[in-house]
């Protein structure tokens, strides 16, 4: 009889120290996933973390270039990380008033497909403060988080061949997404995609598109809409949207 308790508690240790390391593995994976839909982690094909190739005075102008993937996060402070893997392909070096952020790869960009499959170009993490006045990009996809709170969050934008991001949601999830607060975003699109998502407030949206850029509203929030563009320009807006918009559409100067 000896015996078999002791068997017995044998088992229960087996399977006391499955479970645990069960419990343990998921709870990463899940802290792993949680990180990556906040932000922090943009990749879980990431081998590494994340390198922090600068810190400090912030610029008031951001020139992004390359074929890389952005995230711009306001902050009360200026910094920039790139993944660790990718650490030596990506430059950030300030000259004058602007900060520049390149990447090797300049391979060209499609920005008209929807949802592009980015997943194997290295991601930067831009922390911004609100003196940063002029962002422009030059073939990216560019990600922009707002505020968790209604605030001054305010974007400047200049994109070419670039794909942009108001709000950030994936497939069916969006109701399961932190709403993104933006006080004005304008921006000026040059065979460029704009992308509003449906996690996005905006209170004021300006944007000036080429005959070669595009407009996708996701379902956002919009408090007004002010919208330039040109014959051959798409635009893809939802009813309640439409309702706040005002048109203006370009015209060519005369010869």
């Amino acid at each position: 009889m000896h015996n078999i308790v002791n068997m017995k508690t044998s088992d229960k240790l087996l399977l006391t120290l499955a479970l645990l390391i069960l419990g343990v593995f998921g709870a990463i994976n899940l802290t792993l996933y949680a990180r990556m839909k906040a932000g922090h982690l943009k990749s879980m094909d990431s081998r590494g973390g994340w390198v922090r190739t600068y810190q400090g005075r912030a610029p008031s102008k951001i020139t992004i270039k390359g074929n890389i993937n952005v995230t711009l996060i306001p902050s009360d402070s200026f910094s920039v990380e790139v993944q660790e893997e990718a650490a030596g392909k990506i430059r950030s070096q300030l000259s004058g008033d602007s900060m520049i952020v390149s990447s090797e790869d300049t391979l060209p960009l499609n920005p008209h497909t929807f949802y592009q499959n980015y997943n194997d170009r290295p991601w930067v993490s831009i922390d911004i403060p609100s003196s940063v006045s002029l962002i422009r990009l030059e073939g990216q996809l560019a990600l922009f988080r707002g505020a968790r709170k209604p605030g001054k969050v305010r974007f400047d934008i200049q994109a070419i061949t670039s794909q942009i991001w108001l709000g950030e949601t994936y497939g069916m999830e969006g109701a399961y997404y932190p709403t993104y607060y933006f006080d004005s975003v304008h921006i000026k699109e040059i065979n460029s995609d704009l992308i509003i998502h449906q996690n996005a407030e905006i209170n004021q949206l300006s944007a000036d598109l080429d005959d070669h850029s595009e407009l996708n509203d996701m379902k956002g929030t919009l408090g007004a809409l002010h919208l330039q563009y040109g014959p051959q320009s798409k635009i893809n807006l939802k009813g309640a949207t439409l309702d706040k918009l005002k048109v203006r559409e370009l015209v060519p100067p005369e010869k």
